[in-house]
């Protein structure tokens, strides 16, 4: 088997000094070498919305909820409903 993992090519640098695609349009938190605070605000807001679009394509627009959740559950009480006994079966 195998011990070493394979070695990754790193991308080469553009004119502006980021890797990658665009011009200075590097998925990175990271700030970019001589980039504005207008331009990192930018970037940062561009990237959340694409991240946020992908969720969005993948998940639906809607509120995520776990598997068998229900709004009407109430944890102090461990019933659902409006505080009645009974409930969601088990």
């Amino acid at each position: 088997l195998p011990t070493d993992l394979p070695k990754r090519e790193r991308p080469q640098a553009n004119a502006t000094g980021a890797a990658g695609g665009a011009a200075g349009d590097v998925d990175t938190i990271q700030r970019l070498p001589n980039e504005t605070d207008e331009q990192y605000v930018a970037r940062q807001r561009r990237l959340r919305e694409a991240a946020s679009a992908r969720m969005r394509e993948k998940f639906g627009g809607g509120r995520m909820t776990g598997i068998g959740s229900s709004a009407g559950y109430n944890p102090a009480t461990g019933s659902y409903g409006g505080g009645g006994g009974g409930g969601g079966g088990g």
